[in-house]
């Protein structure tokens, strides 16, 4: 039975592997074996595969994936995925805080910060083959606004009047009112560049099967795995992984010894100081996080309307309201 479990995680049935284990009349001493057996199945493997060496990073993942849609992520583990499958205009480095060429090499704006003229780079590919244009990033900020009702960053998208592709590669961004932040946004995970003929004919299946520009492509997503394969033709450089396989492993989250990531995020190509070449280093990456309160007002009680709030009640400031509802969304900005 041991065996039998092992040979079907080899072949990629996790699902199938896991009932084979949860029969009522196994040991629990078999059942304990088989578990540490294939906790240490994931992790970095490397094979010689012919005249190349293959490197694969296979980890489980308990929470299901609901959506790998830029514009439609809500949970952190979709963003970091996101973050390898496409790539926005410009990247913030928040160890120098400054902002950083992305797909666009340069960008300019004038006096009154309410335009933005981004320069794309040539030869950016998108995984299905197409290079990218101008009229991607025109599409893309155009369908950010068809989605901004109730989303993240949706005050940015309503400030977007207008969207042109001036040449291939040449997009001009007017915006109703001066921001300073723009070009922060522009780096986000929610700004990510789409294709406009896939997203076009794809609909709402984009978000399951997700196409980008960025150093992994999606291969494989299913109900037992995920698997994102380097793109060759990346514009930064290959990565040096070959495969990332995600396993949903649902039936493992209530036991703490085997309780899997959360969140993750792969360094792309992180290339370690020369003075470092001859030793282990450990890597570390800070970032941001948002915390959301989602207040009901549809309901009786004290948050049913401002006035109500007493002198024990919290005072919130920031926040906007969702469109087309009573209930109010306000935000807490931590950063570690």
């Amino acid at each position: 039975m041991l065996e039998m479990a092992k040979s079907l995680v080899e072949r990629k049935d996790l699902r199938g592997a896991l009932e084979q284990m949860n029969v009522a009349t196994l040991p629990d001493s078999l059942k304990d074996r088989f578990h540490s057996w294939l906790s240490g199945y994931f992790g970095y493997s490397s094979e010689v595969q012919g005249m190349r060496r293959f490197d694969t990073l296979r980890f489980p993942l308990t929470q299901t994936l609901q959506s790998l849609d830029p514009a439609t992520i809500n949970f952190t583990a979709e963003a970091h995925l996101v973050h390898q499958l496409f790539d926005p205009l410009v990247r913030y480095n928040r160890l120098k805080q400054t902002v950083e060429p992305h797909l666009a090499h340069a960008w300019e704006t004038g006096p009154s910060r309410t335009e933005w003229i981004f320069h794309l780079r040539k030869g950016v590919l998108f995984h299905h083959g197409r290079e990218l244009t101008a009229e991607d990033v025109r599409y893309t900020f155009e369908r950010l606004k068809r989605y901004s009702a109730g989303a993240l960053y949706s005050w940015v998208h309503r400030q977007v009047e207008a969207v042109e592709a001036v040449d291939p590669i040449t997009v001009r961004v007017r915006l109703t009112e001066p921001n300073e932040l723009f070009l922060q946004y522009a780096g986000t995970n929610r700004a990510s560049i789409v294709p406009a003929d896939v997203c076009e004919e794809l609909q709402e299946a984009f978000a399951q099967k997700p196409v980008g520009t960025g150093p992994f492509k999606l291969t494989v997503n299913d109900r037992s795995m995920c698997v994102l394969d380097a793109f060759p033709a990346y514009f930064q450089g290959r990565a040096h992984l070959d495969r990332v396989e995600l396993w949903h492993i649902a039936d493992v989250q209530e036991q703490d010894r085997y309780r899997t990531m959360e969140s993750f995020q792969i360094i792309h190509n992180y290339r370690p100081p020369d003075e470092a070449a001859d030793t282990w280093r450990q890597v570390q990456q800070q970032g941001t996080t948002c915390r959301f309160l989602t207040f009901n007002l549809l309901k009786q009680g004290p948050c049913s309307t401002p006035r109500s709030a007493g002198p024990s009640m919290p005072r919130w400031t920031g926040g906007s309201s969702w469109n087309g509802s009573k209930a109010m969304r306000f935000m807490k900005r931590t950063a570690s």
